[in-house]
């Protein structure tokens, strides 16, 4: 991320950068994942062999999961949020709706 990148907050559309956090603020990154044919037979010979899937996947060097957003970026979504509307408890954090991506 560059700071050509930063936009306002996406909930409250106000600045990113206030002066009680200083420089924080949060970003998240939403993106689908999707398991490989070859991840799903890991799954199921772990399942048979009854051991933990990270000793059979350790075995084999092929990709298991693919990250859709990690191959294409126009497939991430992205929100940024002031460290005001993170801190937000659940229940008030219906009372600033987000602004559309």
């Amino acid at each position: 991320m560059r700071l050509a990148d930063l936009r306002p907050c996406d909930r409250c559309c106000g600045p990113l950068l206030l002066p009680a956090s200083g420089r924080a603020f949060t970003v998240v990154r939403i993106t689908v994942a999707i398991v490989t044919e070859k991840g799903l037979d890991l799954l199921e010979a772990a399942g048979r062999a009854m051991v933990p899937i990270a000793n059979i996947e350790a075995r084999h060097r092929v990709p298991t999961i693919v990250v859709l957003g990690d191959q294409d970026p126009a497939l991430m979504e992205e929100r940024l949020f002031c460290s005001a509307c993170q801190l937000l408890p659940p229940e008030r954090r219906h009372e600033q709706p987000m602004r559309p991506s």
